[in-house]
């Protein structure tokens, strides 16, 4: 999936064309973009079961073993994973699926 519909020129149609009475030019009203909006709700989409799935890590692993016997030290998965992960994901979307 790529969002390359970089929307930097419109060739779109106008629904409704005028001229106003003061400056010069015309005028139009458009209809949404139903690409953009898709792209976002597509990204959207994403970017909850990212947070979803660390946040289903970091209860498993960090606040259901408070207290008992550790196989990964709570702050080595919390600091040394899941924080970078939180820094870097963004990013790495807007690289990934060319955003602008």
């Amino acid at each position: 999936m790529s969002f390359s519909m970089q929307m930097l020129e419109e060739d779109r149609e106008a629904l409704l064309q005028f001229r106003a009475p003061v400056g010069d030019g015309l005028y139009g009203f458009f209809a949404p973009e139903t690409r953009l909006w898709i792209g976002a709700i597509a990204l959207l989409s994403l970017n909850v079961l990212f947070t979803t799935a660390l946040s289903v890590i970091v209860k498993k692993f960090i606040i259901d073993e408070r207290g008992k016997s550790k196989k990964i030290p709570p702050y080595l998965l919390g600091y040394g994973i899941i924080v970078p992960l939180l820094f870097i994901y963004p990013y790495s979307f807007i690289l990934i699926f060319n955003i602008r």
